[in-house]
């Protein structure tokens, strides 16, 4: 009796893990549309949702705008402004503010985060200073040294 027990608990064993096998060959096989049905049931439930609720979900929609536009603003950034104050300044405010900067470096050792905006601007006008230079020599084979020979 117990034999004739486990040869029917060992075929029905044998028989679920062939069913499963198949039923997980199948999802592989049927992947996509698997996705696409789920991605559609869900977002017909939540269109329905939006359309039977719609005066409850305008409500909260309207309570968020209030609490955003009570919300204070975004102050703005100084680092902003001296970065468009850099932008207009003449040559000569940029050097008589990075020797402000070096100042205060022998002072404290600490040149502050406006020394790279100042420096990168000044190389920028001091680069286009000698790009429209009209005496500047383009000769790519031309050496600054060979200006000393005696030849």
């Amino acid at each position: 009796m117990k034999e004739a027990m486990n040869k029917e608990i060992s075929n029905t064993d044998d028989e679920l893990q062939k069913e499963k096998a198949s039923i997980l060959e199948w999802i592989k096989e049927h992947r996509k549309e698997l996705i696409i049905s789920g991605i559609c049931i869900t977002a017909t439930v939540l269109i329905i949702f939006g359309i039977k609720n719609r005066e409850s979900l305008n409500v909260y929609w309207d309570q968020l705008k209030k609490r955003v536009s009570c919300l204070p603003k975004p102050k703005s950034n100084p680092l902003k402004q001296f970065e468009e104050w850099a932008k207009t300044a003449s040559i000569e405010e940029l050097s008589a503010e990075l020797e402000k900067n070096r100042q205060k470096w022998l002072k404290t050792g600490d040149y502050g985060p406006t020394e790279n905006i100042l420096k990168s601007e000044m190389f920028k006008r001091l680069e286009e200073a000698a790009l429209n230079d009209p005496f500047r020599n383009t000769n790519p084979n031309w050496r600054w040294t060979d200006k000393n020979r005696w030849e």
